[in-house]
């Protein structure tokens, strides 16, 4: 096909954003049951949208929805709840006008911590105008580097060759918020947060 507009048409990749809210949730160390039955719809509504069925991943990004509004403020910061509401949403309306696909479908490897590339450091964190990505010692293999925002969105990519350790991001046009840093070596990927805070 034709792959020249594939880096700039307004499409989210579903599962990426389902994935990015995953990481959030798991981040807040909620009581287990709350973050259990929060990933499950996640990890159902991005399951549902691989096999097609758009209208069981609209339900359950609801049903997210309404945990979320039940556990707020008991378990869930009122302002973080926001945050995962816009999310949320953002991600239902991306299913329903259809400017959506799935590029990363498999949920559990990504939510995986036995990872090689666990070592990697995002540095400094929260940051303003620059992130160093720090890849571990004795790294001998390119790797892929992506940034997303919060609607599953690319906003910075990069191949970098083997020697590498540091790769310097220019993050002065990011506007406040979370972001994804995903890093890909021989097809294992890790991935970890980066707070933009100006």
């Amino acid at each position: 096909g034709d792959e020249v507009g594939d880096v700039c048409d307004p499409i989210m990749d579903v599962c990426n954003a389902i994935t990015i809210l995953g990481t959030e949730i798991i981040d807040l160390d909620l009581p287990n049951n709350t973050e259990n039955a929060l990933l499950s719809k996640l990890d159902k509504a991005a399951s549902k949208f691989q096999e097609g069925k758009t209208e069981s991943a609209i339900d359950m990004l609801a049903g997210f929805i309404d945990k979320i509004n039940a556990k707020t403020p008991e378990d869930i910061d009122p302002e973080g709840a926001t945050l995962f509401i816009a999310t949320a949403q953002a991600i239902i309306d991306a299913i329903d006008s259809e400017d959506s696909e799935c590029s990363t479908p498999n949920i559990e490897q990504r939510f995986s911590s036995s990872n090689p590339l666990t070592h990697i450091s995002i540095f400094p964190n929260p940051t303003q105008d620059y992130v160093y990505i720090r890849m571990p010692e004795g790294n001998n293999e390119n790797f892929k580097v992506w940034i997303y925002n919060m609607q599953g969105k690319i906003i910075y990519q990069s191949l970098t060759n083997r020697n590498a350790l540091d790769i310097n991001v220019s993050t002065g046009t990011f506007l406040n918020g979370i972001y994804l840093v995903k890093v890909e070596q021989q097809g294992i990927a890790s991935s970890d947060r980066l707070v933009i805070l100006k």
